[in-house]
């Protein structure tokens, strides 16, 4: 009878410790793979951190103004804006009819075929106009479109300009 006994408590005895060691492999399991899921999750959370902190200094370098201006508006600009460039995008026959002094003159159509002979100013200030601001508007989407970062558009046109023009 005490061999009963003995043999029933040490298989007892063996049952729980092979039971709790497949319990422990099993919480290992879980854990480790909870583990794995903690690091990819952080791994996303700082690759998402990473790309917001690379477009955030994005925007902190490249604010672009682009705003509509009066005639009155861009003879001021003109007068007081040093480096400014006037782009008159009408065609080369109504230019030489008259425009504003010192423009660069590239019709609307050509824009983005030269693009390469305006891109040195996309850092610096453009005024751009036509003949009553059609084509300067479809010119300013191109300018947006090709990342130029400051750019004024005289939205009336030159046929409202009442200063004095070069011919």
């Amino acid at each position: 009878m005490k061999r009963i006994v003995v043999l029933a408590i040490l298989v007892i005895f063996l049952t729980m410790v092979v039971g709790c060691n497949s319990q422990k492999k099993a919480l290992n399991n879980s854990s480790n793979a909870s583990t794995e899921n903690n690091k990819k999750s952080n791994e996303n959370i700082n690759n998402q951190l990473k790309e917001d902190s690379e477009m955030e200094q994005e925007s902190k370098e490249t604010i672009a103004i682009y705003k509509d201006v009066s005639t009155v508006e861009a003879k001021e600009l003109i007068q007081n804006t040093e480096d400014l460039v006037i782009l008159d995008v009408r065609t080369e026959e109504e230019y030489n009819e008259g425009h504003l002094k010192n423009a660069i003159n590239i019709s609307h159509e050509l824009v983005e075929k030269r693009l390469s002979e305006i891109e040195q100013y996309k850092n610096i200030p453009i005024l751009i106009y036509c003949r009553t601001g059609r084509r300067s508007g479809i010119v300013l989407d191109i300018l947006k479109k090709n990342n130029f970062n400051i750019v004024y558009h005289m939205h009336e046109g030159i046929s409202q300009w009442t200063y004095e023009v070069e011919k």
